[in-house]
């Protein structure tokens, strides 16, 4: 992906429930609060475990994962 393209997030940040999204960017610009930019994979699906919202940006909660990521990491999965 080149360091400028612009995507957007799918994620229903008004849904509380626990449930399996994708990470679809990492970079440090989106909001990364990761040690290492790398911690995510991109494609790869993780699970949510909750969601934060506040008035300017949202927290997400990975399972095994102690610290939040910025929502606009993440895409809902659909259904198969």
């Amino acid at each position: 992906m080149a360091e400028n393209s612009v995507i957007f997030s799918n994620l229903d940040i008004d849904n509380p429930n626990p449930r399996k999204v994708k990470c679809i960017r990492n970079d440090r610009n989106s909001g990364y609060w990761g040690d290492d930019k790398h911690e995510l994979t991109v494609g790869e699906i993780y699970d949510l475990e909750r969601v934060e919202v506040y008035d300017w940006y949202s927290h997400v909660y990975i399972k095994g994962i102690d610290h939040p990521f910025n929502s606009v990491l993440f895409d809902e999965v659909g259904e198969e």
